[in-house]
């Protein structure tokens, strides 16, 4: 039977990390372990979520639904969930373990990575491919990446965190960037409406943000 659309909860960036046992869920990025949602609700059940989330799988493997169409995971798995997508994990492995990365559309615009080579980032569109099987070497840079802003996002007595997270997060999605290319070739990417809007807005942001900073501008 099918569940009602009002049904599927979605989630934010304060309740997954809540749900990952942080003291001070944070509002626009974190990186966790998945070992930290283990049982939990957000990835027992179907659900949503209104950011984007990037998981790599470091052991193990899962089946997995998004948007209704099923994926196995499994080592150097990297697997991306657009904002709004429903995604449920359906069943896993005893040693499954994977690294996620959150974060929101504001966070995207404050690390400013609309100043350069925003097309090579329509692998977050719904309708891109979602699922790559990465090398193990490039697999463990990702990791390692993934790795360094999950201890710089948790150290909250640094006195550049945001600047150290912006940019560690550009050289990131960069290389994320890379592996698109490389694996998922050029094949143009149809954008959803809303989708068009976001890398309009971006491309605007880019040409306009010195001299005018008003969202109603744009």
């Amino acid at each position: 039977m099918k569940m009602p659309y009002s049904t599927i909860r979605e989630f934010t960036i304060s309740e997954m990390s809540a749900d990952a046992g942080r003291k001070k869920p944070t509002r626009d990025f974190h990186v966790l372990r998945t070992e930290e949602l283990a049982g939990r609700e957000a990835v027992s059940r179907p659900s949503r979520s209104d950011h984007f989330t990037i998981a790599l799988i470091i052991d193990g493997k899962c089946r997995c639904t998004c948007n209704l169409i099923q994926y196995s995971l499994r080592k150097n798995s990297l697997f991306i969930v657009p904002p709004g997508a429903v995604r449920q994990i359906q069943e896993r492995t005893e040693n499954f373990r994977g690294i996620i990365l959150q974060f929101t559309r504001e966070f995207l615009i404050d690390a400013e990575l609309h100043k350069k080579h925003i097309d090579a980032f329509t692998f977050f569109s719904s309708q891109g491919k979602p699922h790559l099987i990465l090398q193990n070497n490039e697999a463990d840079m990702l990791k390692a990446m993934m790795l360094f802003l999950r201890q710089r996002e948790l150290l909250e007595d640094h006195p550049f965190r945001k600047e150290v997270l912006h940019h560690g997060f550009n050289l990131f999605m960069f290389e994320l960037a890379a592996s698109f290319k490389k694996y998922a070739g050029n094949e143009p990417v149809k954008l959803t409406r809303k989708e068009e809007h976001l890398m309009s807005f971006m491309k605007l942001l880019n040409q306009h943000f010195k001299e005018e900073r008003r969202v109603q501008y744009y």
